[in-house]
């Protein structure tokens, strides 16, 4: 399926939704940038999950400041999260606590992340 990830209404629902590494360019790879659009399209894919399931992301942090400063700032909240944080300027990673991914630069001339964030969040409670 090829469409605006804010136009997903009857697809229905899932157990499980992933998402790696994408929810960064929504609204900020767009000309003009419509920032919010990012935590938009995250809220709407938690909408998608079930209540028992599971969405999981990874984020690339520093290529959308905006999208860093919602998450960081619980504007949906996590279930369990973890960070990566690059070693030096080669491939070697370590885990590292969310708070040290936070804040770490963007290589935009080699386009990749420092730090990624690693978040699992579940579905909106039923309502009852």
């Amino acid at each position: 399926v090829n469409r605006d990830i804010l136009d997903l209404g009857e697809l229905g629902s899932f157990d499980l939704i992933v998402a790696i590494s994408t929810l960064e360019h929504v609204g900020w790879d767009e000309h003009p940038r419509r920032p919010e659009r990012a935590l938009e399209a995250l809220r709407e894919l938690r909408a998608r999950v079930r209540p028992a399931g599971r969405l999981v992301i990874t984020h690339p942090v520093g290529y959308n400041p905006a999208f860093d400063d919602a998450l960081r700032e619980g504007a949906v909240p996590f279930v369990h999260a973890g960070a990566l944080r690059r070693v030096g300027g080669g491939t070697r990673w370590r885990q590292v606590p969310v708070e040290e991914a936070w804040g770490a630069p963007y290589d935009f001339l080699l386009y990749s992340a420092r730090a990624v964030v690693i978040a699992e969040l579940r579905g909106e409670p039923a309502a009852q």
